[in-house]
């Protein structure tokens, strides 16, 4: 029963979260220019890719070395937290400073705007720590704790973002992005600190130092090549096509992104059982946890495919606005692409973090970001053929993906890759 109720707050979470971003997207398209927020949209894209790698490389480097002591030696994965805390600040220091060094040069040949990038580029060294404290969350099975703190951090965004849009427009956006990260900073931190037990005992130091290769490389790797499939298709057509048509691609993209978040919460509910099961070789519960909401989502899918084809367009025009109206078939075509790769098979990325033989399913990654690059380039500038490339990419792997857990348990076994 627990899990269902994990599944229900999350859920909640979730579309607290999802519903935050819509508005806040609404509100800075409504307030500047096509022309504006298709240029920013491209900055945001280079300092999305940077930060992201950063982020999601802590939180999964995080969740395996914390993972391992919890509950067996508090003490020592006390150390690793404090270890893995300090390590991310130094890495998001250095990674801020060479976006200072290289924001004069980028901007000479391209839409970049050096101060516009400079303060976008503060969201890095100010959620740094982040990755590690939320995989307290995880670690302690605090599922019900993080989707409420989730829903507070995506309200408090939803305030202050709003309020300086409408002052001051896209640097109101951004202040307000950069506030509230380093108040859901802060805030994770304090809370995350709640589930430790009292009586651990001095903070043992680090037996073995989480290294930057093994664990850390193949994280890095995959957070590169996943990021650049999601970043590289609207940084290449910014390169490419008119500001106009980036923002276009980004408000189909995003839109696309939000009925497939509804599977967020279930493949995040399911992590405790999954890694309890690959642990444990138990591989035809495996294959059923992942295949039982598999189904679900793709006949969910068949049926709203109408509703989708018969209204997406109005809204867009509605709630856009008209100049918006190109975005459509994006984002219907995007749609498929994102149903198939992030609801039917929302278990990739999680996979890619806990198995012990990583090899197989960052080759997939690195397959998706050669092929979203090449993709980019072979659209030259038009978003129709972009999001017909993109959408079949992640269609592919996600069929790939599926036949390589269907068919091996090689790559899941701990007893063959010690």
């Amino acid at each position: 029963m627990r899990i269902f109720k994990d599944i229900a707050v999350t859920t909640v979470s979730h579309g607290v979260s999802t519903l935050t971003v819509l508005l806040v997207q609404i509100l800075l398209v409504r307030n500047v220019s096509i022309e504006a927020y298709g240029q920013f949209a491209f900055q945001q894209g280079l300092i999305a890719l940077i930060e992201s790698i950063v982020i999601a490389r802590a939180g999964e480097v995080a969740i395996y070395w914390l993972g391992r002591e919890w509950g067996s030696d508090f003490s020592l994965a006390r150390g690793y937290s404090r270890f893995l805390f300090r390590r991310e600040f130094l890495w998001a220091s250095v990674v801020y400073l060479v976006i200072l060094l290289v924001s004069i040069p980028i901007s000479k040949y391209t839409v970049v705007d050096p101060v516009m990038f400079l303060l976008l580029g503060l969201s890095i060294p100010f959620q740094s720590g982040y990755g590690v404290t939320k995989s307290t969350f995880v670690v302690a099975g605090k599922i019900k704790e993080q989707a409420k703190f989730e829903i507070a951090s995506s309200l408090v965004y939803l305030i202050v973002s709003s309020g300086l849009i409408i002052g001051f427009g896209l640097y109101g956006f951004i202040l307000g992005s950069l506030t509230a990260a380093l108040i859901k900073n802060l805030f994770s931190w304090k809370i995350s600190q709640t589930f430790w037990p009292l009586d651990i005992g001095p903070i043992k130091k680090c037996i073995k130092k989480p290294p930057l290769v093994s664990v850390s490389i193949f994280s890095i790797f995959r957070n590169l090549m996943s990021n650049i499939s999601n970043q590289a298709d609207i940084l290449i057509l910014g390169l490419l096509a008119p500001s106009s048509s980036v923002a276009l691609y980004r408000v189909a993209k995003t839109l696309s992104s939000i009925p497939t978040r509804i599977a967020a919460p279930v493949w995040a509910a399911l992590r405790p059982s999954l890694i309890q099961a690959i642990r444990g070789s138990e591989f035809s519960k495996v294959r059923y946890l992942i295949s039982l909401p598999a189904i679900i989502f793709l006949l969910t899918g068949l049926c709203t495919i109408p509703l989708f084809i018969n209204y997406s367009g109005w809204i867009i025009k509605e709630v856009y606005g008209l100049q918006y109206k190109l975005s459509v078939t994006p984002f219907l075509t995007l749609m498929l692409g994102s149903w198939f790769y992030n609801m039917i098979s929302g278990w990739i990325g999680f996979f890619a973090i806990i198995v012990p033989d990583k090899r197989v399913l960052n080759a997939l990654f690195f397959l998706q970001g050669i092929a979203v690059m090449f993709c980019s380039i072979l659209s030259n500038g038009s978003i129709f053929k972009l999001s017909f490339y993109i959408a079949s990419t992640m269609i592919t792997v996600s069929v790939l993906a599926w036949l390589l857990v269907l068919s091996s348990t090689t790559f899941m076994d701990f007893s063959q890759n010690k």
